[in-house]
């Protein structure tokens, strides 16, 4: 079993566990690295990736590709063994291992789940091991972390970091059948590191596989075998249900070789991974994209997270997408539409309090090409769209005032009455008796058209087969549960989000699997509902039929977008002191970002600063009573029209629901001045949005804050209360004097500034110049000499602690468009963690999270 190979790969291991005790989950990478820097003065980016192979979970031996302060890292159990201090917990895991093996082996599923695995639970685990007590929650708790990062054969694990987890149990885990001890077990597990692995199983029995049509078994070893290459693919589609698994399967199956779509699907039943379908996209004879199709057991995000990172990690594509069916907004949308989720988030994440819920939602968006395709695509060419009859138009009518709405206000009225057949129309249902006109003018169901439409209804088991749907490219929010209120919507545009189009449960779980791994996205779901009382199933085949077409027909244009090969990489984030920063093509780190630019360029960040400095409308140092901030982010690599299309009068409104945007999902406690509170102007480089400067030119500088958005891409900031001058609250005990007056700085006006502007730029970038390469960033505080922190002051402990010795701070790195969008946070510390430290405040402010 690996061990670790001195002692400061012990500490690291020994951080790790202790981090699990106390927070009941394994650490992500920011929380480890942040643990080590302060109490160790520990680099965790450079020491995992030095430790043995077979000790952790999260990040391989020898990787020299950055690491996501998200990334989960773990202890594998020879990494738990190691600590020295889990014996208890190694002693368990092992005992539920050999239960999972008996749970697999006298599993008999459902017959009407044939599919269906063995599953363990905490529940079963703890009846199993008599811990019934409610201080061995904590142990579950433990045991659930392990068997979640552990390759013991489970092929999901639901409601991770609780005490009530669940995994459902593959194959693999036969080979752990009568494991003695922890060495048996280590040297039957898979290991995937290593080049091959013989099975410990000589002969096993053949897993029991059905042949679909279009469809090839693969064996075992024809799965271990063959070129390289195939265990790489372009696009991985999941889809939660069976339903939305079968319309995806039928619309991308081609009838013959040369017809568009996979002619033959190749059934894949692994020990280590969730079963998949692999083919060859075609279009005209050949191949445009490689693709596999899988579903997870149970909808909903937990498990479709679960599911769907397992085969990303082992398939390795380009792209992830998912179709399926949803509930749709009903003032923007009609049943059988289809939505492509932009942006999505999870509606349901945020804060419960007595006051009610704050949600704290962080938006996904589609690449602009990818959304460009989904905003102009027209689906009247597919199977599942048809013209409306004029019978269909009537029937069509009469179902919406059955569902309590009013056709006339319907969003796809045209679509059934095509101008000029409005009036004729109405009044023919009028004549029939089917219909009454109100004295609004406003028609109604008489009895007689209510029982004709209820009729119908319930006679038309089959749904609709072909409807004159729209596609909308609109925000989409997922949530944990199935929902039928009507007021959904309402409550969903309180939070924010003012034109939502959707409701589902799993598109945000895709987008953040896809994010974390710079992989492109696109998730595809057709209206069957509107989440209101009258929920039923006959729309729900269409729009998932619907939807899957739509999908394929998206990844066909799309397919050139796709590299094969290795996904995006980001730059690492490194600190670098007064220097010109050149392209990342031309560093010699090994690692490229991919740029979508008009030409390469390097950049001098401390000059860009410089210009920041001069452009103060009050710029001499005599002239200020505060000191300033400046801000500059600047794309390397941009085009020098790069967001000329927002550099307009015209495109104020976008920008101030970037900045709006940027605030909400920024958090954190309110400060003045903030983003957003100023005045849009057009200035020679491109849009300032300026606050605190009078019409006569004098500033108030305590309100002063200039946000800037230069047509080349670059975003600059300036604040003109980095210090102020503030009162203590408090008098010395037996003085008559007033309270004294001192000079400081409020680091949650630093923090949030620095963190809002960065998530401007590169929500900017990303969807107005298509651009995800390098960026270069710089910080710079000057005027802070003998100030200190506003927090010292308000609790009258201004003299327990030294003022800044530093007339000016300045701090300057590289960085990723990815890498802004994921963690701006983690980004915002880099740039300002050294300030708050030299300030004696880092400990109530880092790490640096969102509130």
């Amino acid at each position: 079993m690996p061990k670790p190979a001195n002692a400061t790969q012990q500490v690291v291991l020994e951080t790790i566990w202790d981090l699990l005790l106390r927070n009941g989950r394994w650490p992500d990478f920011h929380e480890l690295d942040q643990h080590l820097y302060r109490a160790q003065d520990l680099d965790a980016a450079n020491l995992l990736p030095e430790l043995p192979p077979g000790l952790i979970y999260g990040v391989d031996t020898g990787s020299i590709m950055p690491i996501a302060g998200t990334t989960t890292i773990g202890l594998t159990i020879a990494g738990v063994a190691a600590t020295g201090r889990a014996d208890r917990e190694v002693n368990l895991f092992l005992n539920v291992v050999r239960h999972a093996v008996e749970l697999q082996r006298n599993h008999d599923a459902p017959i009407d789940q044939p599919h269906q695995l063995a599953s363990l639970t905490a529940a079963d685990a703890a009846a199993l091991l008599g811990l019934n007590m409610p201080e061995d929650a904590a142990l579950l708790k433990r045991l659930g972390a392990i068997l979640q990062v552990e390759r013991w054969g489970s092929t999901s694990f639901g409601a991770m970091g609780t005490d009530a987890w669940e995994a459902r149990i593959g194959r693999e885990v036969r080979r752990f059948r009568h494991v003695p001890d922890l060495a048996t077990y280590w040297d039957r597990r898979l290991k995937h590191w290593l080049p091959s692995e013989p099975r410990p199983e000589p002969k096993p029995e053949p897993a029991l596989t059905v042949v679909e049509p279009n469809s090839a078994v693969r064996t075992f070893d024809e799965q271990l075998g063959g070129d390289e290459a195939s265990n790489h693919i372009d696009v991985l589609v999941i889809a939660a249900i069976p339903e939305e698994f079968d319309a995806a399967k039928a619309a991308g199956t081609a009838s013959a070789p040369t017809d568009s779509g996979v002619f033959l699907w190749n059934a894949y039943d692994m020990d280590s991974i969730p079963p998949f379908l692999r083919g060859e996209y075609r279009v005209d004879g050949h191949t445009r994209f490689t693709v596999a199709l899988a579903r997870p057991t149970q909808m909903g995000g937990r498990a479709t997270g679960t599911f769907a990172t397992s085969l990303v990690d082992h398939l390795q594509p380009s792209s992830l997408v998912m179709c399926g069916v949803c509930a749709g907004n009903p003032t923007d949308t009609a049943l059988g539409d289809v939505v492509v989720g932009e942006p999505v988030y999870e509606w349901d994440e945020g804060k419960l309090s007595p006051s009610g819920f704050e949600g704290d939602h962080r938006q996904f968006r589609l690449r602009r090409r990818w959304l460009r395709a989904a905003q102009d695509f027209n689906p009247s060419n597919l199977e599942s769209y048809g013209a409306a009859s004029e019978e269909e138009a009537l029937f069509w009518f009469l179902e919406q005032l059955h569902r309590g709405q009013q056709p006339r206000n319907h969003p796809s009225r045209d679509a059934y009455f095509p101008r000029g057949t409005w009036q004729q129309r109405v009044t023919k249902l009028e004549n029939s008796g089917l219909i009454q006109r109100e004295p609004t003018g406003e028609a109604a169901l008489t009895d007689s058209g209510s029982d004709f439409v209820q009729r119908r209804l319930y006679d038309d088991v089959d749904g609709p087969q072909r409807l004159p749907f729209r596609v909308h490219a609109a925000p989409m929010a997922s949530g944990s549960a199935v929902i039928s209120d009507p007021a959904v919507w309402g409550r969903l545009k309180a939070m924010g989000m003012r034109k939502i189009a959707a409701v589902e449960m799993e598109a945000a779980s895709i987008a953040t699997i896809a994010d974390d791994r710079r992989l492109a996205w696109l998730v595809v779901k057709g209206v069957m509902d509107h989440a209101d009382t009258r929920k039923d199933d006959r729309y729900k085949q269409f729009a998932a039929r619907a939807s899957a077409q739509v999908m394929w027909a998206l990844l066909e244009r799309l397919a050139p977008d796709m590299e094969r090969g290795e996904p995006q990489r980001v730059v690492k984030t490194t600190a670098i002191a007064n220097q010109a920063i050149a392209p990342a093509s031309s560093r010699g780190s090994g690692v490229e970002a991919r740029v979508r630019a008009a030409k390469s360029a390097s950049v001098d960040i401390v000059s860009l600063l410089n210009e920041v400095a001069a452009s103060d409308p009050t710029p001499s140092r005599s002239a200020s009573a505060n000191g300033r901030l400046y801000l500059v982010a600047r794309p390397v690599g941009a085009a020098d029209d790069a967001l000329a299309s927002v550099s307009t009068m015209s495109a104020v409104a976008d920008l101030d629901a970037v900045v709006r945007q940027a605030v909400a999902a920024r958090g954190g406690r309110s400060f003045s001045p903030d983003l957003g509170s100023g005045v849009w102007r057009r200035r020679s480089r491109g849009m300032v949005n300026e606050r605190g400067i009078r019409d006569d030119g004098s500033v108030r500088e305590d309100s002063l804050l200039v946000l800037q958005v230069q047509e080349n891409g670059s975003i600059s900031l300036l604040c003109g209360r980095a210090t102020t001058n503030a009162n203590s609250r408090w008098r010395r005990v037996g003085s008559i004097d007033q309270p004294g007056e001192y000079q400081v700085v409020f680091p949650n006006l630093i923090l949030g500034l620095v963190c809002g502007t960065l998530r401007v730029a590169a929500d900017l970038a990303d969807r107005y110049a298509d651009y995800d390469g390098t960026w270069a960033i710089g910080v710079r505080l000057t005027g802070i000499r003998a100030a200190i922190a506003y927090d010292y002051v308000q609790n009258g402990d201004e003299d327990e602690v030294e003022p800044y010795d530093s007339d000016i701070y300045e701090k300057t790195i590289t960085s990723s468009t990815a890498e802004i969008l994921g963690n701006p946070e983690y980004l915002t510390e880099q740039l300002v963690g050294a300030l708050l430290r030299g300030l004696s405040i880092d400990s109530l402010y880092l790490p640096y999270k969102k509130s």
